[in-house]
């Protein structure tokens, strides 16, 4: 064992460094590191990556071999849980960074721990750190590699390229998905997304997060990232209820959301969830649900996770022929879009708020911010304009449909032109 003191000699730190060198030309990856460690200061140490995933542990216990069952609760102290031997003991942490960006993190026993090993410890935290990144880019960048076939047949899978079952079900094999059991989609769409503040990168560490996550709750994750959205594929119990599965997924849902809060830092996301299906071939229509509930959430009912089988009407304007829902908008809302773009008068917006408030002036004047009288003027000059009578329970419901399919995206504005 190297004395602690051989840090205030720059030959021996120098030597470290080899050491770190030879570490990492063997081949043996980060546990090398961390051996090196080791052999300097005898102390048991558990090296993370920035989502505190266990890389390497050290403690001269035969669990080293199983990194796997091994889990870091982060904190002060923080947590190391042998999950193999059933033993838990707490560590000191230290950043590993790189450039003042967060690589990764050292874990080191409390026991034992004086203020001068910690300082020993802190001024070798540069060179660990330049060594631990060299490892992860590699790690990094092999997964990348594995994880390029992956992602291609999650694409298949979730946009249906894929027709014939025994070859999705062959294909899925390959990454131990069991496909034979139901699964539904989840979209996550992260809120006021935006790629050059760095959104693409912090949705890949919640990505790692929750795969991280799922494998400890013995599932196999299935996600995909695609641009602002994170799409889960999650197997249900088929013999519950609609209702139970929807309090089970609500629960994984928060449960997703609580492991990445740190990552998120108040962030949130629009959430959608799919119908459960029984065969692979057909899970593309759970993510088309999916992104269809998680639409109606944002723009109809405000709420943050939605579900597919609670939207009611939007599942038949959902599946209905696009052309048709373009004309029923068309013939019902064509003359009104008309005469607000000639005037500016904003009938159609008084009309959608008349509707939302359940037809009451009193909160429709309140959510428009005028007069009562106002909103009486506007709804009867619609009826001189349209010809028609508000008081008419169908001629609501015709409007209320034509506001729906116009919150679907379901109409093309460019191509209603004036007839």
């Amino acid at each position: 064992m190297v004395s602690h003191s051989m840090f205030n000699n720059p030959e021996l730190q120098e030597s470290f460094r080899h050491q770190l060198l030879r570490a990492l030309s063997s081949g043996k990856g980060i546990q090398a590191i961390l051996y090196e460690f080791y052999q300097v200061f005898s102390i048991r140490a558990v090296i993370t990556d920035d989502i505190f995933y266990p890389q390497a542990i050290k403690s001269g216990q035969e669990s080293d071999r199983y990194i796997e069952l091994i889990d870091v609760i982060d904190g002060e102290p923080a947590i190391i849980l042998d999950r193999r031997l059933q033993y838990q003991w707490q560590a000191v942490r230290f950043d590993l960074k790189s450039n003042d960006e967060i690589c990764g993190y050292l874990f080191v026993d409390e026991i034992g721990m004086t203020n001068f090993i910690y300082e020993q410890i802190k001024s070798i935290t540069g060179d660990l750190s330049f060594a631990v990144l060299a490892e992860l880019k590699k790690n990094k960048e092999l997964l990348h590699q594995g994880r390029r076939w992956k992602y291609a047949f999650l694409f298949d899978l979730l946009y249906g390229n894929i027709k014939d079952e025994q070859t999705l079900n062959a294909h899925a094999k390959t990454w131990e998905w069991d496909l034979s059991v139901p699964h539904m989609v989840l979209s996550f769409q992260l809120q006021n997304y935006d790629q050059l503040l760095g959104d693409e990168v912090l949705l890949e560490k919640i990505q790692r997060t929750w795969e991280l996550f799922l494998m400890r709750h013995l599932i196999n994750p299935m996600i995909l990232q695609k641009r602002d959205e994170l799409i889960v594929c999650l197997p249900v119990d088929s013999n519950i209820k609609d209702l139970k599965n929807s309090i089970k997924v609500k629960e994984r849902v928060n449960q997703l959301l609580t492991s990445a809060a740190t990552i998120l830092n108040q962030r949130d996301f629009y959430i959608g969830a799919g119908r459960a299906y029984h065969q692979g071939i057909e899970l593309y229509r759970s993510y088309q649900e999916a992104k269809m509930a998680r639409n109606i959430g944002i723009h109809e009912t405000g709420e943050k996770l939605s579900f597919f089988h609670d939207i009611g009407l939007m599942k038949l304007l959902y599946s209905h022929d696009r052309s048709e829902l373009h004309e029923f908008y068309k013939d019902t809302m064509g003359e009104l879009l008309n005469h607000d773009d000639d005037t500016e008068a904003e009938l159609k917006k008084a009309l959608r708020t008349y509707i939302e408030q359940d037809l009451d002036i009193s909160r429709t004047a309140h959510s428009l911010f005028v007069h009562k009288n106002t909103v009486r003027y506007r709804l009867k000059k619609i009826e001189d304009l349209l010809h028609v009578d508000l008081s008419d329970l169908s001629v609501i419901m015709d409007f209320a449909v034509a506001f729906h399919i116009e919150t679907l995206h379901q109409v093309d504005r460019t191509k209603l032109r004036r007839w």
